[in-house]
């Protein structure tokens, strides 16, 4: 064992003799190292040169190193073809897409127009300088506005031009850089063709409620004709002229009833209501045309009066309508009527409420289309004559109610501010939506519609 021990350490400091030890080791194919109480055993390839292996391993790392070299060197080449192929196509690239937008530009129904941060006009396309006239590039936005445009009260969310064109713009900021792209739609044919449809839908309400009436009116004439004959006659002795001339006077005022529906109808424009008008102006005409006829079908006709603002009106038809939604009222067989006024920051509200027979959920919005009515005689203009002398007021007509619970009809117009701040028109209608929840005929007792009544118990509120 010492003399392994002693070969293996020549072998060691001694590299020729690998060979030789190789030779030894395969004849006896193992050895074991008792000094450190290990076992291990070895077993080398024949004719193993270790130093060549060496010699090649150093010429198999030169031959790497330099292929490596080779690569990177291609490699660089062919980042520089295409980075050079990349510049020259670059400007190609840029013009193509240049002329792509201005083909888009050229096409575009609309007028564009960009202005830089200077407010001067950098681009524009044909259909612009159409609209606003003269050659665009170079100018002041600002002239252009002074020179081409007109405003008019009625423009709303459109401008109008010099030309009589109206336009609709939409204006976006550039970003990174300062200007603003403003886009021009020309909406004056749209504007024309509804104006247009306006007008024959008009003509054919006319013509339709033309018809309508002729049949109407032939009714109430004939009676009146009739009952004024009678009156001619000499057998006819005092109590029976009395009573035809009641039921002659009754005709005739439902002949000029309907010709006022007809007229108000005919005009569906507003007329004078530019008076500043406290509410019970308004009303005070319904009480006294009505309360007669409520007395006469033992109905008690009430009015609260809670509005402490003012309003611009004409006052004429706008009794008028409220007439007509209290005799509608009577017909519907209610037993109790009441009018509450009522205002707020905003909207001054006049709620006719009745308890009569009410109306179906289908119903509520069909009875304020001219001509729809539920009565066997009737021409179906009153609640369409309100909603039309309503809309001429910028208010708005809003209908609350259910079958046998009675009905809760609101009209609701903007208070006369001579010096308060308008609020928008999303306020207004939040607003006005939130108070008509406070009387939505829900309960079922009539009396729970009644909006602070029992404070307004007063001989001066009260009528009837």
């Amino acid at each position: 064992m010492f003399s392994a021990h002693s070969s293996l350490a020549q072998s060691m400091v001694e590299p020729n003799s690998i060979t030789e030890m190789g030779s030894s080791y395969n004849a006896s194919n193992s050895y074991a190292l008792n000094d450190t109480a290990q076992e291990s055993s070895y077993s080398a390839p024949q004719g193993l040169d270790y130093q060549e292996v060496g010699y090649q391993a150093l010429d198999n790392q030169d031959l790497y190193t330099s292929k490596n070299d080779n690569l990177s060197e291609a490699s660089a080449s062919v980042n520089h073809d295409l980075a050079g192929q990349i510049a020259r196509s670059a400007p190609q690239k840029a013009a193509n897409m240049s002329n792509q937008m201005a083909h888009i530009l050229q096409a575009m129904p609309s007028g564009v127009v960009i202005i830089n941060g200077d407010g001067l006009v950098t681009l524009a396309n044909p259909v612009a300088t159409e609209l606003l006239g003269r050659p665009l590039q170079g100018a002041k936005w600002f002239d252009i506005i002074n020179r081409a445009f007109s405003p008019q009260e009625d423009d709303g969310h459109e401008v109008s031009l010099k030309n009589g064109r109206r336009v609709k713009l939409a204006i976006t900021p550039l970003t990174p850089e300062p200007g603003q792209l403003i886009v021009l739609t020309d909406l004056t044919e749209t504007r024309l063709l509804q104006k247009n449809l306006s007008h024959l839908q008009r003509l054919s309400a006319l013509g339709k409620m033309v018809a309508t009436l002729a049949h109407q009116v032939r009714t109430p004439l004939s009676a009146a004709m009739l009952y004024a004959s009678n009156l001619a006659s000499p057998k006819l002795n005092d109590t029976a002229k009395k009573r035809f001339q009641t039921k002659l006077v009754d005709r005739l005022n439902e002949l000029e009833r309907q010709v006022n529906d007809m007229l108000l109808m005919a005009k569906n424009k507003q007329d004078d209501a530019s008076q500043v008008t406290d509410v019970e102006d308004i009303i005070e005409p319904v009480l006294a045309s009505c309360e007669p006829i409520a007395e006469k079908k033992q109905c008690q006709l009430n009015y609260f009066n809670q509005a402490s603002e003012r309003m611009l009106a004409n006052s004429n038809a706008l009794s008028s309508a409220i007439n007509n939604l209290v005799m509608n009222s009577l017909e519907a067989n209610a037993t109790e009527i009441r009018i509450i006024t009522a205002s707020s920051n905003t909207h001054i509200n006049i709620d006719v409420i009745d308890n009569g027979k009410g109306l179906a959920a289908d119903m509520q919005q069909q009875i304020l289309e001219p001509f729809f009515t539920t009565k066997s005689q009737g021409t179906g203009l009153g609640l369409a004559v309100v909603q039309t002398v309503v809309r001429n007021h910028k208010g708005t007509v809003q209908v609350s109610s259910q079958p046998n619970k009675g009905c809760l009809i609101r009209l609701s117009f903007p208070i006369y501010q001579s010096h308060k701040t308008q609020t928008t028109g999303f306020e207004s209608e939040v607003l006005n939506n939130e108070a008509l929840a406070d009387n939505n005929i829900t309960d079922n007792d009539f009396s729970k519609t009644e909006r602070g009544a029992e404070n307004h118990n007063s001989p001066e509120a009260s009528h009837g």
